[in-house]
């Protein structure tokens, strides 16, 4: 796994579990 890929990859998780915690009922993962 590439560095940069990493760092997304943990941006995106946190930003997904911020919205998660935020409205669990808003989340629709279809990406």
């Amino acid at each position: 796994m590439d560095t940069g890929s990493s760092g997304l990859t943990s941006l995106f998780q946190a930003l997904a579990q911020a919205i998660a915690t935020g409205s669990s009922i808003s989340v629709t993962p279809g990406l």
